[in-house]
């Protein structure tokens, strides 16, 4: 019968902790469930989720009491898997939405004839957790408690942990229990989580059902008449042409409250005329990345597809797409010469530049009236904000005078602020130290190449961001893997980089070659000993990009 070999793996394990195992086609989501918490070891007692990033589906237990109201949300008990394991490499589970134990589940293969009806665990590495001890984090310190006789919490944690139900992992006994859960040819209708595990504790078959996928979130396109109220926006903030005064490090902060948008303005050199807006702290921190491409020695491509912002350009006709040139031409819009064609793209981290949605087009709406409200003030209150010395004009609503002040403020910071990777120590830092320390190097990157994955699960085209693996002294590439779009590439480096270790062993030595994968990197390999080392370039990934572009 049809069967698919899979790896788990719970995400921020140090060491991973992983099982490798097959599972018979033709179960629903919530059955697959069932058989998930069966292989990690997880006693079943809590909701879980599926979760596949790539084609901005959710499939969960509904239940008509929540009224979630999201219509990518698909039930789990009338779902089947086949859809989503034939045509996905991977996808997330999560265990007790509460404790939030996050699984990257990977397809590996598909067996058309496996010789089985019931599911079967081949390999594993580590012990389950213990449950309701606050997910991984808390693992690891309760872990840390135990190891310490003298902490305040030792004796409290440890009667807590002795009166739990536990066992080490047992594959002969897992395997014998998953026998007991066979697929049956009879139909059934469709059931949730809990009436499988009462069906099971009654001896009775997982069964089939045939029923379809559902359907799939759809994006929303703004309306005619919300693009005509973008376009006159823009038309005010042209009219008003701040590029001939400010340049494009001069910052405008437009704040409402707790939101705040950093408005930058290009065009002062007279190439490419535009407003950019960056959303919040982190926009503003995605603006310094791209400024500072040069000292973090990061790739132009990857500083561009690496941001996310709402930016209005004033181009020439051959720059718009097709879809852009249509909403002109609906509007009754006639544009005419060099840098007069107005058009919209939104910048997304994980994606490629793509015309703005719904609600997209509404903020950056609401940002542009914002700035021209803002230029308007700075030129009739004559301001004179030093922008070189690191200061920025800041708009903001007052709600005591029920008006909008200006004023000259410092940067929040003026340079790229590095994402600091959480990575537990103590029994993590045990466990890595434990494994032998080969006499080898490894080189690692992460670089963006500037063409798509194309996928009906996306509501643009996603950008293909690499997480890059190799010999430093051969050359030899381990490993490039994809980052799905919307997961934290820091992240997926680091699990690779811990496969690599478990594989082939602690190398002495990791050598990056810009500073941001310096930063993810730099605690591991404090934690294991591991010497960092950064230099100007490695060629074998540079050679590698030119290779993959040129296939595309």
């Amino acid at each position: 019968m049809k069967a698919y070999q899979m790896k788990i793996m719970i995400k921020n394990s140090h060491p991973p902790i992983w099982r490798r195992f097959i599972v018979p086609a033709g179960l629903t989501f919530s059955q697959f469930g069932f058989i998930l918490n069966e292989v990690m070891g997880w006693y079943g007692g809590h909701l879980s989720q599926f979760e596949f990033y790539h084609l901005g589906v959710v499939v969960e237990e509904i239940f008509e009491d929540f009224g979630w109201g999201r219509q990518e949300v698909l039930n789990s008990a009338e779902t089947p898997i086949e859809p989503f394991m034939d045509s996905e490499d991977w996808f997330t589970y999560i265990y007790d939405l509460g404790d939030d134990w996050q699984h990257r589940v990977e397809i590996e293969k598909i067996l058309p004839d496996y010789e089985f009806d019931y599911p079967m665990v081949l390999k594993y590495k580590g012990n389950t957790p213990y449950e309701d001890c606050g997910g991984i984090y808390g693992y690891y310190h309760l872990l840390e408690v135990l190891e310490n006789p003298e902490d305040e919490e030792y004796e409290e944690t440890k009667d807590w942990v002795e009166s739990l139900p536990y066992d080490e992992y047992d594959l002969e006994k897992v395997n014998s229990q998953l026998k007991n859960y066979f697929l049956s040819d009879k139909m059934h209708e469709p059931m949730t989580a809990q009436e499988i595990y009462e069906s099971v504790w009654n001896g009775e078959p997982l069964y089939t059902i045939a029923t379809g996928a559902g359907e799939q979130h759809e994006r929303e396109e703004a309306s005619l008449e919300e693009w005509r109220v973008l376009y006159e926006a823009a038309a005010k903030i042209k009219e008003l042409k701040p590029w001939e005064k400010f340049w494009d490090m001069d910052l405008f902060a437009l704040a409402e409250g707790a939101d705040i948008a950093f408005a930058v303005i290009l065009g002062r050199g007279g190439e490419c005329y535009g407003i950019s807006i960056y959303e919040g702290f982190e926009g503003l921190n995605d603006f310094w990345r791209l400024c500072n491409q040069g000292r973090l020695n990061i790739s132009e491509t990857y500083a561009g597809l690496t941001q996310t912002n709402l930016t209005c350009y004033w181009g020439d006709r051959n720059e718009l797409s097709q879809e852009q040139y249509q909403i002109i031409k609906s509007l009754g819009y006639k544009f005419r010469g060099k840098n007069q064609w107005p058009y919209f793209l939104s910048h997304k981290t994980g994606y490629l530049p793509y015309n703005m949605d719904a609600a997209e087009a509404g903020r950056m709406t609401a940002y542009l009236s914002r700035l021209a409200q803002a230029l308007t003030y700075y030129e009739k209150n004559k301001m004179q904000v030093d922008f070189e010395k690191g200061n920025l004009f800041w708009f903001s609503w007052n709600e005591k005078t029920r008006q909008w002040d200006g004023m000259e403020r410092p940067l929040p910071f003026f340079t790229y602020q590095f994402l600091q990777m959480q990575i537990p120590d103590g029994e993590f830092a045990r466990q890595l130290c434990k494994i032998p320390q080969q006499n080898r190097g490894l080189d690692i990157h992460i670089d963006c190449l500037p063409v798509s994955i194309e996928d009906e699960g996306f509501e643009r085209p996603a950008a293909v961001r690499l997480v890059m693996l190799a010999d430093a002294a051969t050359g030899m590439v381990f490993s490039s893997d994809i980052v799905p779009p919307d997961e934290f590439e820091g992240e997926v480096l680091i699990n690779s980089i811990l496969q690599n270790i478990d594989e082939y062993g602690r190398p002495r030595e990791i050598r990056v070659c810009n500073e941001i994968i310096k930063n993810y990197v730099c605690e591991l390999c404090s934690i294991g000993k591991i010497k960092l080392k950064k230099v100007k370039k490695i060629p074998v990934f540079q050679e590698l990009l030119e290779t993959l572009y040129g296939m595309r």
